[in-house]
């Protein structure tokens, strides 16, 4: 009795750890998941939808990452609800962007924290803490600075397609190498990214569509 309680105990352990290091998969909102322009509208990127949806079905989140400018909205829900109007307003064709197929969203609370500045991506490890994160994106200088910080990154710009569910877990496994801190205490780390006068004051802008 005492022996199959104690397995079943480890294997409840096993079970909420593998839960609680759930991998993330940080995509750009241009190039990434629409192509196009304000003046001629947006379109999909093929696959993007696809990759969502499977990396979802096989338990990795997804999260947008998104340079909003401040002139948006004073507060991230107002940037955030601008943001869908925006872009729903200009997709070419009948389909929207089903925004509760992204578990987060990740944008700057003010300009001068905007991608390639690093608030955004210590906020986005912040978040995956323990589990580790990638990036997708197409501006070299934006992944540049997550691949400074230890992100696995892909460059649609530099790549023809989107990559595959098996090439995002090659590229966790051999290139996440960010030090997550102990207990994931990222209050140091973030207030670190942040000018003086904002230490104390601006937090990360992290919302859940819905």
């Amino acid at each position: 009795m005492v022996k199959s309680l104690l397995v079943l105990i480890a294997f409840t352990s096993a079970i909420s750890t593998a839960q609680a290091q759930t991998n993330w998969v940080y995509m750009d909102l241009g190039e990434v998941i629409v192509t196009g322009n304000s003046t001629d509208g947006y379109d999909f990127v093929p696959g993007a939808l696809t990759l969502i949806a499977d990396l979802r079905a096989a338990g990795t989140k997804v999260a947008l990452v998104s340079n909003i400018p401040e002139t948006w909205g004073a507060a991230c829900s107002q940037k955030f609800a601008a943001l869908k109007t925006f872009l729903d307003t200009r997709m070419n064709g009948p389909q929207t962007l089903d925004w509760t197929i992204l578990d987060k969203v990740i944008l700057p609370p003010f300009d001068r924290y905007r991608k390639p500045k690093t608030f955004m991506f210590v906020s986005a490890l912040a978040n995956a803490c323990p589990g580790k994160s990638i990036f997708l994106g197409e501006d070299a200088a934006e992944i540049k600075a997550a691949k400074d910080l230890g992100f696995a990154t892909y460059n649609t710009e530099v790549e023809v397609n989107l990559p595959t569910i098996d090439q995002i877990d090659k590229l966790l496994i051999d290139d996440f190498s960010f030090p997550n801190p102990q207990n994931c205490d990222f209050d140091q780390l973030l207030n670190a990214q942040l000018e003086t006068q904002d230490i104390g004051v601006v937090q990360s802008c992290i919302l859940t569509p819905n």
